[in-house]
């Protein structure tokens, strides 16, 4: 009854023998918890780098709403940190800096960023020339919907005293305008007044790998963050409601170091296999998992939790598996619809474009 499971075996295998001693994660800070100060000192020599900004609220003033508009400037890091033998980490750091404590620690105000963790590759070649402001990859009718929805999502938050990142706000709708361009995916974090000195305040690293493999760091270089800064008062005053502003800005880690190596195009299809051949066997493995649990009448329904959405999203999309049938994934609908149709909706824009 449960022959399949040699098959679930056998796809598994690889992956753990492709597997490192520390693997791909993000949070706050310089790098993986564990590992932090050590990271910290390699942040410090970067191998890429980029400058952005973000207008917000002086916070510092009793009625910020009154006040000119400040700006936040923001700051990319990608380093190739040194690990066992000869493998590296790709570490990625974006740090804030406000100047003159426009962000003002006893502030009656709120505020957070939010990441943009999903865009499609198409809109990040769009974006590998972007000064900034975000207009080479999302049209303004598209920053104008976003911002606007959000603003009337926190405003909306504080009515019902939500809480949570960002006043409680959801950002689980894409507005039509920006279809295409934006895919559900993002991390909000509430920001004060310790967090914007100009040190490390979000990091995400890969799996440690070869030296010689710069896939990683390519696909960190050539990667863009759409960022949102949002502000509004706190609930305790006036209600939290009435008054939010939202600004968003790109940043990219344009500028290579001296000695490091220069990355002339987002890395395609071609390069993501040639560099990382057991990459495949994920994408391969995983798509037989799902097809085999569909079939499976719902037996082995826990083992869905084995295959990392996010990435199986990624990697399906990337290697343009046309040839998978999501019609037959649909008839899992009722009982893999978590991860069924995120792979299948969070891809569809992307095949489409």
């Amino acid at each position: 009854m449960y022959s399949y499971l040699y098959f679930i075996t056998a796809v598994l295998v690889p992956f753990t023998s492709a597997q490192h001693d520390i693997i791909a994660s993000s949070g706050t800070g310089p790098g993986p918890s564990q590992n932090a100060s050590y990271f910290e000192e390699y942040n410090q020599s970067p191998n890429a780098t980029g400058t952005g900004y973000l207008r917000g609220a002086n916070t510092s003033f009793s009625n910020p709403w009154t006040a000119d508009p400040v700006s936040w400037d923001t700051r990319i890091n990608v380093t190739e940190v040194q690990w066992i033998g000869n493998q590296t980490v790709t570490n990625t750091v974006i740090s804030l800096s406000t100047p003159d404590n426009i962000l003002a620690a006893n502030s009656s105000w709120d505020t957070c960023v939010v990441l943009f963790t999903s865009i499609p590759r198409n809109v990040t070649v769009k974006g590998q020339d972007d000064t900034g402001d975000c207009k080479t990859m999302f049209t303004d009718d598209c920053m104008n919907s976003y911002t606007t929805a959000i603003e009337s999502a926190r405003v909306a938050a504080a009515r019902r005293n939500a809480t949570g990142a960002c006043g409680g706000i959801s950002f689980s709708a894409i507005p039509d305008q920006c279809a295409g361009s934006l895919l559900v995916g993002s991390i909000a974090q509430n920001v004060t007044s310790n967090q914007t000195d100009g040190s490390a305040w979000m990091f995400e690293s890969s799996d440690a790998h070869d030296s010689t493999n710069l896939t990683c760091f390519e696909e960190a270089v050539t990667r863009v963050w759409p960022m949102m800064l949002i502000q509004s008062p706190s609930g305790s005053f006036e209600g939290g409601s009435g008054l939010v502003t939202a600004q968003m800005s790109c940043l990219r880690a344009r500028n290579v170091t001296s000695g490091s190596k220069e990355v002339d195009d987002v890395p395609g299809t071609g390069n993501r296999v040639v560099h990382g051949g057991w990459a495949l066997l994920v994408v391969m493995g995983a798509v037989g998992i799902l097809l085999l649990l569909a079939y499976a009448g719902g037996k082995l329904a826990g083992i869905i939790y084995i295959v990392n959405i996010s990435a199986t999203q990624e990697l399906l999309c990337k290697y343009r598996m046309d040839t998978v049938n999501f019609e037959e994934f649909g008839s899992a609908k009722q009982r893999f619809s978590p991860l069924v149709y995120r792979v299948k909706n969070s891809c569809q824009q992307e095949y489409e474009s």
